[in-house]
């Protein structure tokens, strides 16, 4: 009876991909599973549909953990009843401005983020990470704050095919664990980790060329710089 009578239940999430084993009698009495949603990771709704109690359930809906994005698209493709209670996401595909604003801005559960198959690209508009003018932003760079301030950001991998970290960038991301700079990186821009305190490293690309001012300022915990 864990859930018994949780009789205003309207969403439940499970991240296992394999469902969890449920021995115990009526954990879900009084609930309606006519209208309350299951979401489980994609490419488990059958396994789901069969299992004892979640089979229960009329509305069984799989999310992605991993996404192929079209530049532009990212805010409309994560499902809306989920969006704040991603831990993880993988990122394929073409991604620009507007699609990490979305990252910094809309999921606000995400820890981390693997962005390096990824592929920035160009865009001009008022709907990037930078503010509400009419802003360009370049192909292949990590945008101007583009998750400034991700206080729970543990972990964020670049696309291998960025060349630079502009300003503010991971400005003030205090969780990240180690700090990694992608070889392709050239150039990093002013206070673009300011206060990022990783518990580890700072791995700088063997291609780099431009340190902005105050890039690192702040990042205490580093223990060594490669």
């Amino acid at each position: 009876y864990i859930f018994s009578s949780c009789t205003s239940l309207t969403t439940i999430i499970s991240y296992a991909s394999t469902p969890i084993n449920i021995t115990a009698p009526g954990t879900f009495n009084a609930v309606d599973k006519s209208k309350c949603t299951l979401y489980v990771p994609q490419g488990s709704k059958s396994a789901y549909q069969a299992s004892a109690q979640w089979q229960d359930f009329s509305n069984i809906v799989e999310f992605a953990t991993t996404i192929a994005n079209t530049a532009g698209g990212l805010s409309a493709t994560i499902n809306q009843a989920i969006r704040n209670l991603l831990p993880n996401l993988s990122i394929t595909g073409t991604i620009d401005a507007r699609d990490f604003k979305t990252l910094r801005d809309s999921l606000t559960s995400l820890s981390t983020v693997d962005l390096s198959a990824a592929v920035i690209v160009a865009y001009t508009g008022s709907l990037g990470t930078a503010g509400s003018g009419n802003i360009v932003y370049s192909a292949n760079v990590v945008p101007e704050s583009a998750f400034y301030s991700r206080t729970n950001f543990t972990s964020v991998s670049l696309p291998t095919t960025a060349t630079k970290v502009d300003y503010r960038a991971f400005y003030n991301c205090t969780k990240l664990s180690t700090i990694t700079i992608t070889n392709a990186i050239t150039s990093i821009g002013q206070w673009a980790y300011y206060n990022c305190t990783p518990r580890s490293s700072i791995n700088l690309s063997t291609a780099l060329q431009n340190i902005g001012d105050y890039a690192f300022f702040g990042c205490s915990g580093a223990k060594t710089v490669t």
